[in-house]
């Protein structure tokens, strides 16, 4: 009791008596407190006396203005920290041994370097080691709404905390409690939107056993921490981790949250998340994390190095039978312009990476993979395999089955960046045409206009147009103009861009056979260009046949009888633009009348009806 008495009496009149004293003696005498405390030279202003709590000081001391915390010689000459204002309260039983130590010390809203030296130890550990190595404690350190940088030698990273709180406290067994809350932020990124990081527990120089945790935050921000340029992706992000051991080999687990996946010009998801458990590594002094997802059926793995200076990481994903659904899933919300209701079956296995150098990269295999749109047969591959490279997905060719009992072959590349392409090449000996719109593409020529009849041979998708040599048979066309479908009963079809030509026909029309060629460019006056060939006609049929080209209808009876003006053509014959040549070997005009006949005509300009040689 005597003794917590006379330390009243000394702590009283050491105050009452600090007015009186030289400003000076006493700048000096804790200039050289802090200085034992920090392990560093301090600069201070003018000061202050308080006894009770008040503004930066937590109990009895002195509030400092214009304070400078200068580094350690082995880490840089620029200062540790520079404030506006100090405070520093007193150890009070330091006084009955003639001596002034601080208890506390507050940064109010210091600008502190965190340097890492040339080797590999941070300056923040030199304040630690050497308080242990003399046997005294290091005070309890407050900081709140500081900011914190990160340096490597005289270099300053684009990294740092802002409105950082800082809380430091002497713990059991020379070991240090530690609390931190900081806005992780970029100095080349004016825009930021992260949620607060956090850090608590114990640390010393020779163990740390941390708490980590990144509030939620936006996808997009946080990835722009590893990369400035981004990935396009928006969404939300939180994790925890626990860390232990020591700095230079950290033992890590945690968990991290991701939902409403979505490309930047797109609407997010409905809310769901995906929650992963991992576990993995950290080394501060060499600046390595390796982190890999403790969850089935998918294995993440993640690698940063130098990741407070220029992050150079990787990240790889190990696929067992992941349904096929979840991808294209994921696709869509990334924006991939797919089919409505396309209905997607199968399941995904291999391993896809991506690294700053080479991009994005994979081995993939799809097992019982089915594709359904509504109202065509499926398309089903019992096994297929994707390489990804870059922006490309190629797909190794693969033996398709549509519906019961009809296949073809196909392969393709889809780029997945901007512009994005789709390149399919498509081969079979026998393919219905019906089966051909199962695959969702834009109609091919000729094939888009009849409903039935089957092709072989092989044609390439690519940009929206096709190429491609194919035999089409047992097809039919119905064109304007004629009473009876073209039943074609094989063709040669050549498809070279938009340009279509159609060649060794062998077709009728009612009981008209005739065989010939068909070419077809749009960029020509006349597009459509023809050349048929009928061995044997008759007069009676033809008329029948191209009654729907003949009829005058529309004109009066006075009109048809006097032939007082010629009749308009019909708009679809308008529109036609066609010219070629009509050749019939033998046309029966009567019971006992046969002529061999040539007619060749160019619609519309000829007029109409058209000219006959």
């Amino acid at each position: 009791m005597k003794r917590v008495i006379w330390i009243l009496v000394i702590v009283c009149a050491f105050f009452a008596a600090a007015p009186y004293l030289p400003a000076g003696l006493l700048r000096a005498r804790v200039a050289a407190a802090l200085e034992r405390s920090l392990n560093r030279p301090v600069e201070i202003g003018d000061i202050r006396f308080t006894f009770f709590p008040a503004g930066p000081v937590p109990g009895p001391g002195f509030a400092l203005e214009n304070v400078t915390i200068h580094e350690d010689p082995r880490a840089g000459i620029e200062p540790f920290a520079h404030m506006g204002e100090l405070g520093a309260s007193i150890r009070l039983f330091s006084l009955l041994r003639g001596k002034l130590e601080l208890s506390s010390i507050s940064l109010g809203d210091a600008t502190i370097n965190c340097v890492k030296t040339p080797i590999n130890a941070w300056n923040i550990q030199f304040l630690f080691d050497l308080n242990a190595e003399k046997g005294t404690t290091l005070p309890a350190i407050r900081m709140r709404g500081g900011r914190v940088n990160f340096k490597f030698g005289d270099t300053k990273s684009v990294f740092y905390f802002a409105d950082a709180d800082l809380d430091i406290a002497p713990g059991s067994n020379g070991s240090m409690d530690i609390g931190f809350g900081g806005a992780p932020s970029r100095t080349d990124k004016s825009a930021q939107d992260f949620g607060r990081f956090f850090v608590r527990g114990a640390a010393s120089h020779q163990k740390l056993d941390l708490r980590v945790e990144l509030e939620r935050s936006s996808l997009e921000e946080t990835l722009r921490l590893m990369d400035p340029h981004g990935f396009g992706v928006h969404g939300v992000v939180a994790l925890d981790a626990r860390i232990s051991g020591e700095p230079s080999a950290l033992k890590v687990t945690g968990n991290v949250q991701v939902g409403d996946i979505h490309r930047w010009d797109l609407l997010p998801a409905s809310g769901d998340s995906l929650r992963l458990a991992y576990d993995g590594t950290l080394d501060l002094r060499g600046e390595r994390l390796e982190l890999s997802s403790t969850s089935k059926p998918v294995n993440l793995q993640f690698k940063a190095f130098d990741f407070l200076k220029t992050p150079i990481w990787e990240a790889s994903a190990d696929l067992q039978q992941i349904p096929l659904a979840t991808l294209f899933e994921i696709g869509q919300h990334m924006g991939a312009t797919l089919p409505e209701n396309l209905k997607v079956d199968g399941s995904v296995s291999g391993t896809a990476s991506y690294n700053q150098r080479n991009g994005l990269s994979g081995q993939l295999r799809l097992g019982e993979a089915s594709l359904t749109l509504p109202d065509r047969e499926p398309v089903k591959a019992s096994e297929a395999h994707v390489t990804i490279v870059g922006a490309a997905v190629r797909l190794a060719p693969t033996v398709v089955q549509i519906g019961e009992d009809q296949t073809a072959q196909i392969d393709g590349i889809v780029t997945l960046a901007e512009p994005r392409t789709l390149d399919l090449t498509i081969n079979t000996k026998g393919l219905s045409v019906a089966a051909m719109q199962s695959f969702g593409l834009s109609g091919m020529p000729i094939i888009e206009q009849t409903p039935q009849g089957t092709w072989k041979g092989w044609a390439r998708y690519r940009e929206g147009e096709w190429s491609g040599e194919s035999e089409l048979r047992r097809a039919r066309i119905q064109l304007e103009g004629l009473a009876d479908p073209i039943e074609i009963e094989t063709a040669a079809v050549s498809l070279r861009g938009r340009r279509v030509i159609v060649d060794k026909v062998k077709a009728k029309a009612g009981a008209t056979a005739f065989g010939g060629s068909y070419n077809f460019d749009p960029a020509a006056k006349r597009p459509h260009k023809f050349n048929i060939i009928v061995e044997e006609a008759n007069a009676g049929e033809l008329e029948r046949l191209f009654a729907p080209a003949l009829s005058r209808s529309g004109a009066g009876f006075l009109a048809r009888t006097l032939r007082l003006s010629a009749p308009a053509p019909p708009v679809w014959l308008k529109n036609r633009r066609a010219e070629g040549t009509l050749r019939i070997e033998l046309l029966n005009a009567g019971p006992s009348t046969s002529l061999r006949w040539t007619a060749s005509t160019g619609c519309p300009s000829a007029g109409w009806p058209p000219s006959w040689s």
